[in-house]
């Protein structure tokens, strides 16, 4: 007959790491006209859809997929969203109130203010705020 004998672990249970959560927002206000006309054009620009993808992926996070949605009887009015491996990223485009509202977050390590922080840059709004959401509640 053969014995089964448990033994029990001699090490000590390794502590769960904190959960890492980044979440901001960012709204851009007084966008300029010609930024919605020239991000929506595909006339030898980048779109903004691609310009975001290259943003996201720099910094190295996964985009598993993207949904974009074109507003009719708006130039330059959309909503996309992006599944990251991380979490997600969406925009939201108002070029009849020259504003663009921006939500990403994230659990993974990469920090998402640099894509924030250079959309920005390439918009270049009269002004722009970024927020910072707490999700630290575990």
């Amino acid at each position: 007959m053969e014995h089964l004998i448990y033994m029990q672990s001699q090490t000590e249970p390794q502590p769960i790491p904190p959960l890492r959560q980044i979440h901001k927002t960012m709204d851009l206000i007084g966008v300029p006209d010609n930024v919605f006309s020239i991000l929506f054009s595909k006339e030898g620009w980048p779109t903004l859809e691609q310009i975001i993808s290259d943003l996201i992926e720099g910094i190295g996070m996964v985009i598993l997929q993207k949904m974009t949605h074109h507003f009719n009887g708006y130039d330059g009015a959309m909503t996309s969203v992006f599944l990251l491996a991380e979490s997600h990223f969406s925009i939201h485009t108002y070029p009849e109130h020259n504003y663009i509202a921006v939500d990403i977050f994230t659990c993974g390590e990469s920090d998402p203010t640099e894509v924030l922080v250079r959309l920005n840059d390439i918009i270049n709004p009269e002004k722009y705020v970024i927020q910072d959401i707490s999700r630290n509640a575990v």
